[in-house]
């Protein structure tokens, strides 16, 4: 370990960046480096004592730091979100916060939009530290041979799946909105919340009165799971039957839960390329909330998931639409060109692996330093995750912790078979 090459991967996210942060650092370690995954909480640390040669953030912002920390150290930016909107697109937070290029060795995009986003944003510089790679979160359809069997057409599946997208009003570490409403943007986030949460929580009660299918309810990352199970087991919501037939999922897989669901239901989200790609029936409740115009005015890129749904005007057609077992999902080609475009996903490659390939080319002068090993890393890392804990009970909705957050042993397939791709 003391001469392998070492690489600290930010997954800044838990629920959104774990399980491809896991994969890439698997199929790293198989050409001999030694790979660490941090969290916002043990992230600087490691990169001061544990002296890593590459970085990988999901931040532009990190990059910065990165440097002023570890200079000599090669700084990779593999985005979280890489199928945003121009206007909020890694390059143009780049271009606007006037982060210089030359912070970054390697640059990743998901697609080829966000690739001529650079090049709009800077026209005279030479962009070949700029890599086209792909939506690394859609590895786990293409490889997941599990997937195919969960949406085989003749699958009977008596669960309902219900996106939530409110992470502002039940924030993962349970921080008041009040400290959110801060400009007119996220004034308009919040009412979006408020007034698709209520439509979400009507129509729930409905399907469990109307019908008979489970309904399974996948937070967002940044949402509190803890909110939800005391909502629904401590509030009126208890007498309309919320425990008994509403299960809260807390995996790190959108696309896994995706394909075990017969129909889901969401309002807009960017979590509808999961569900084109797996040709899953998507009812979108937009309309029906009143909110299809902000929707489009402040989700510019999610909203394009109503043009791929079956856009309801009330609860009745929601009812109907849930109860017709030969629902078919809605095809809109120019919306899979979109999905293309923003994430290169229709072609036999891996994204994780492409990435992998890259970061190998980067030239490292492996020069001896002085560092700490990991395994006292991690004894540091054990008080402050009680720190942690201490001040934030929900610490972990967030944050990684290897002896927390356990990876699924279907991953190990997955790895195998982008190796053997």
């Amino acid at each position: 370990m003391f001469f392998k090459k070492k690489i600290v991967i930010r997954a800044f996210t838990v629920r959104r960046d774990l399980l491809t942060s896991y994969i890439l650092k698997k199929i790293l370690e198989k050409s001999n480096f030694s790979v660490e995954i941090c969290s916002s909480r043990n992230f600087h640390r490691t990169l001061k004592y544990w002296k890593p040669d590459i970085i990988i953030i999901n931040s532009v912002t990190q990059a910065l730091a990165c440097k002023e920390i570890l200079p000599q150290a090669k700084v990779v930016l593999w985005p979280g979100e890489g199928a945003n909107r121009q206007t909020a697109s890694d390059a143009k937070i780049i271009f606007d916060k006037n982060i210089s290029l030359s912070l970054f060795d390697l640059i990743f995009v998901w697609g080829k939009k966000p690739l001529e986003f650079y090049k709009e944003y800077f026209p005279n510089i030479k962009l070949d530290k700029i890599k086209l790679c792909g939506n690394p979160k859609l590895d786990l359809i293409k490889f997941n041979t599990k997937i195919k069997k969960n949406t085989d057409k003749n699958k009977i599946k008596k669960s309902v799946g219900i996106l939530m997208r409110h992470h502002t009003i039940n924030r993962y570490n349970w921080v008041p909105t009040i400290f959110s409403i801060t400009s007119e943007r996220n004034k308009k986030n919040i009412y979006w919340q408020i007034e698709t949460f209520h439509s979400t929580i009507e129509l729930i009660k409905r399907i469990i009165k109307e019908t008979n299918f489970h309904i399974s309810l996948r937070p967002h990352p940044l949402e509190s799971i803890e909110g939800y199970k005391l909502l629904f087991s401590t509030t009126s919501l208890k007498k309309f039957g919320f425990m008994e037939r509403v299960s809260i999922d807390d995996t790190y897989d959108t696309a896994n839960w995706c394909s075990n669901q017969r129909v889901i239901i969401s309002t807009s989200s960017t979590s509808f390329y999961e569900v084109s790609i797996l040709k899953i029936p998507l009812i979108n409740i937009d309309k029906a909330s009143k909110i299809e115009k902000i929707t489009k005015e402040i989700y510019h890129n999610a909203s394009k998931s109503q043009e791929i749904s079956h856009l309801v005007n009330n609860y009745d057609e929601a009812i109907s639409l849930i109860k017709d077992l030969n629902l078919k999902y809605v095809e809109n080609k120019k919306i899979m060109e979109h999905i293309d475009d923003f994430n290169y996903y229709f072609n036999d490659k891996s994204a994780i692996l492409n990435t992998a390939k890259e970061i190998k080319k980067l030239k490292i002068n492996k020069k001896f330093s002085l560092f700490l090993p990991m395994f006292i890393l991690n004894l540091f890392d054990i008080i402050s995750v009680k720190r942690n804990l201490s001040i934030d009970p929900y610490h972990f909705n967030f944050s990684y912790y290897k002896k927390h957050h356990k990876i699924p042993r279907y991953i190990d397939a997955i790895i195998n078979n982008i190796m053997n791709k």
